[in-house]
């Protein structure tokens, strides 16, 4: 490959005139090998693939070759694929089968398995935590409960900063996305209140300003909880077919 590059570079540079010199400027050629790379790479592939998909290693782990050779695959190829098919034929996304093999395949590899983790912590930092507190007035077990959802909430309001920086003013367009900012704020709310008399009972019924304040922000915050879990469950393929169907 080396070879190769080299002979590319020599050729490219036959006729090109420079200027020596430290004050002078100098003629020169951006060179951009990251399609040849490419093109190697996905050669690579397509003659040492077997038939379950996987790379054969087989020929370089013999004596000749004591070490596999060096090769990657990387997000940015895998987009940069995408990007080109895409770019060279008609149709949407969907109509490309190769293209959604690959997309389903990352799908089960990262998605789907991040999407299972955090509906996991989701499900026991905040919602069954969030609901034990209102029944269980204990002081340290309100108190506790409480600091895990608030721990999850920050650690959710990270990813729509996040998002925030990557969409900028994009970011204001989305429904969803102010329903995560409502439900953070009413939540903060919520905590602020409920941690100043851990031990209160809901409801009370003695016309309390802070238990009626209470009351009222944790019926939108079940709403919120319960929209928050469908997102998650929705990522699982068998379970979102059906949200879509229904």
């Amino acid at each position: 490959m080396r070879q190769e590059l080299s002979v590319i570079v020599e050729k490219s540079m036959q006729g090109q005139k420079t200027v020596s010199g430290v004050d002078y400027p100098v003629e020169c050629i951006f060179y951009d090998m990251r399609p040849y790379n490419f093109e190697q790479k996905v050669i690579f592939i397509k003659n040492n693939v077997n038939q379950d998909g996987k790379l054969n290693f087989d020929y370089y782990d013999s004596k000749k070759y004591k070490k596999k050779i060096g090769f990657s695959w990387s997000q940015y190829d895998q987009a940069d694929l995408i990007s080109s098919v895409l770019g060279k034929t008609e149709g949407e996304i969907h109509d490309q089968r190769l293209v959604r093999h690959i997309c389903d395949d990352y799908y089960s590899k990262k998605t789907s398995g991040n999407a299972g983790r955090m509906l996991f912590a989701y499900t026991f930092f905040f919602f069954i935590p969030f609901f034990l507190q209102m029944y269980i007035h204990e002081f340290s077990f309100v108190i506790t409960c409480n600091s895990l959802c608030m721990l999850m909430s920050l650690y959710l309001a990270r990813f729509e900063v996040e998002q925030m920086k990557i969409q900028g003013s994009e970011y204001f367009e989305s429904f969803m996305n102010w329903v995560d900012m409502a439900g953070f704020a009413t939540y903060c709310t919520y905590f602020g209140l409920r941690i100043t008399d851990p031990g209160m009972q809901m409801p009370n019924y003695k016309q309390d300003p802070i238990e009626d304040a209470l009351t009222f922000l944790s019926f939108p915050l079940i709403m919120y909880t319960a929209i928050k879990l469908l997102f998650y469950f929705q990522m699982f393929e068998g379970f979102g077919l059906f949200m879509y169907l229904v």
